[in-house]
């Protein structure tokens, strides 16, 4: 955040939301799972919905290689916070 990279922070927001829904047993974190098979575990789970918008946001930024500026990561990071607390 402070380097402006907020296509890495969108990163590492996506890992810690993994990290703490794995910390929380919501799902087994494994390196060589796909972020659907992720998605597959939460499926009754009442942030479900939160949680695919997330990886959808996490997928088209990190891997579609899209560049954000200030106010779009915040308003990114303001849904990840919002997802660690309901969670």
């Amino acid at each position: 955040e402070i380097n402006k990279d907020f296509r890495l922070a969108i990163r590492y927001n996506y890992l810690l939301t993994l990290k703490t829904l794995s910390t929380k047993q919501h799902i087994q974190f494994e390196d060589d799972k796909t972020n659907t098979q992720y998605l597959n575990e939460i499926n009754n789970k009442p942030f479900k919905e939160e949680f695919a918008y997330l990886q959808y946001l996490y997928n088209y930024i990190w891997y579609g290689k899209f560049s954000i500026n200030t106010v779009q990561y915040n308003k990114a990071k303001s849904y990840f916070t919002a997802l660690l607390k309901t969670v």
